[in-house]
Parts: structure tokens; C-alpha cells; sequence
């Protein structure tokens, strides 16, 4: 997996917020009535489909590496 430097970047900005996903689904497994969790989950997970969007519009190459090594679902 390639991260660039810069901690804006959206690459590095999408592999973040994939680890934070996997995290807190983890937490909701074993406490599935954690509804400010599953909140949080919601909202991370449209940020990262958006930043996707941005980054399959703007740099082709780099959104087919990024989901096929974090595999996600291609929008």
C-alpha cells in the first residue's frame, strides 16, 4: 500500500477512516445497542464514500489501488 507524506492527502485521509470503520464495527458486535457508535459508524462511512467519489473523479488510478487493497466495495 502506498501513503503519501502528507496526512491531508485523500488517500491517506480514506485509509484512516477505514481502520476507524473496521474499529468501531468491531465495538458494535459486542455492544450492538451502542446507538451513538453505530451513529458515528453511519457518518464516517458517507465521509469515506464521498472522499472515494472525489478520488475516483480526480485520480482513476489511484481509487482502483485504494479499494483493491483495503477492499472496498467500488462505488
Amino acid at each position: 500500500m502506498v501513503i503519501q507524506n502528507s496526512v491531508g492527502s485523500t488517500e491517506t485521509q480514506i485509509i484512516l477512516l477505514t481502520s476507524k470503520i473496521k474499529k468501531v464495527s468491531g465495538h458494535l458486535i459486542s455492544n450492538p445497542k451502542d446507538l451513538h457508535s453505530k451513529k458515528g459508524l453511519v457518518m464516517m462511512s458517507n465521509k469515506r464514500k464521498s472522499m472515494l467519489k472525489y478520488l475516483k473523479n480526480s485520480n482513476l488510478l489511484s481509487y482502483d489501488t485504494i479499494t483493491n487493497e483495503l477492499n472496498i466495495k467500488k462505488i
